[in-house]
């Protein structure tokens, strides 16, 4: 640009002198030569000027659409960092959801497990508690009994010396009346009264007890299964179709 307004000034400034019209005729004829050789240096300037006019325009529009590309790259650019993103967030809300859904699911089963624990824990005090006390009342009868039994043997075995010695009756007779009685029929009758009183004890107080677990075990199964009839031939469903309330003793209703 500068280099234009020079060439502008000086073909300005040769102008003003050609028309000045100073100098000799050797100069005027030397000031033509001058002015035409100002006429072609303005050619000359303005050809150069259209060509750094339009070499400029060029890079300014070379400039133009760079821009123009660029910006709408920036952009693209831009809105696919925001699409990885939003992908990105839906990908850890699937990741989050998934893995809520998981832990729900553990959750359950360790509910249902300790739920599982819990009735079984509960089921075996109950059991034990029964054991126990079926244990102290089974060595409470058999203390009796053996009270009992005791003192029945000395009677006995009194009541033989006395009549022995009033029948004048030799003491080895009164010594195998003693064994006999000592050791084959009170064992057996022991035997007996045991086994009477255990049978006694379990009806008493654990059959009830397995009863109430069977009616809550399979109360459900009772209700669906007792309407077609169609049952197994244990007891389970005899409480519960009873239309008298007796319970028979086969475990046919």
């Amino acid at each position: 640009m500068a280099y234009t307004l020079l060439q502008v000034t000086s073909s300005s400034i040769t102008r003003s002198t050609d028309s000045s019209g100073k100098g000799s005729s050797g100069y005027s004829s030397g000031g033509s030569s001058s002015s035409g050789s100002s006429s072609i240096s303005r050619k000359s300037g303005s050809k150069s000027n259209r060509r750094r006019s339009s070499s400029n325009s060029r890079n300014s529009e070379r400039c133009g659409v760079v821009e123009v590309v660029e910006e709408p790259t920036a952009a693209a650019v831009a809105v696919v960092i925001l699409l990885l993103l939003l992908l990105l967030l839906l990908l850890l809300l699937l990741l989050v959801v998934v893995v809520v859904v998981r832990v729900v699911r553990v959750v359950e089963v360790v509910v249902e497990v300790v739920v599982v624990v819990v009735v079984v824990v509960v089921v075996v005090v109950v059991v034990v508690v029964v054991v126990v006390l079926v244990v102290v009342k089974v060595i409470a009868v058999v203390r009796l009994l053996v009270i009992v039994i005791v003192t029945e043997v000395v009677v006995v075995v009194e009541v033989v010396v006395v009549a022995a010695a009033v029948a004048k009756v030799e003491v080895v007779v009164v010594e195998v009346v003693i064994i006999v009685v000592v050791v084959v029929i009170l064992p057996v009758v022991v035997v007996v009264v045991v086994v009477v009183v255990v049978v006694v004890v379990v009806l008493v107080v654990v059959s009830p007890v397995v009863e109430y677990i069977n009616d809550d075990d399979y109360d459900d199964d009772d209700d669906d299964d007792d309407d077609d009839g169609n049952y197994d031939d244990d007891d389970d469903d005899d409480d519960d179709d009873d239309d008298d309330g007796n319970k028979d003793d086969d475990g046919n209703d």
